[in-house]
């Protein structure tokens, strides 16, 4: 909630948080955020195109006319349901595993 009552421009928002504005240094900036590091620990596979091309296999009418039978690999295609853990969740910082200060 604005604290006045008419619309103000960005220009003179923008005023106000200057040096020397009303709200300088007693309020925080507004649009602006603090970005945290962090995400998923789970990998992401992006197989969708491949599952509806196995899906468009199985009802394809002419591939169950010559009976031909679909590979056993593509039964176990991983999906983001499946939470597969990222490999390089316990690695924490690069600088650790580098070998010298020069490249």
């Amino acid at each position: 909630m604005s604290l006045y009552w008419w619309p103000l421009s960005r220009r003179s928002k923008a005023k106000l948080y200057r040096p020397g504005g009303k709200f300088y240094r007693n309020s925080p900036v507004p649009n602006t955020r603090c970005w945290r590091p962090g995400g998923s620990i789970f990998r992401y596979p992006k197989t969708l195109q491949e599952l509806r091309e196995i899906d468009k296999f199985y009802h394809d009418e002419e591939m169950k006319e010559y009976k031909v039978k679909n590979r056993a690999a593509r039964n176990r295609t991983p999906t983001a349901w499946d939470d597969y853990m990222r490999s390089d969740v316990d690695i924490r910082n690069w600088k650790k595993y580098r070998l010298h200060q020069w490249k």
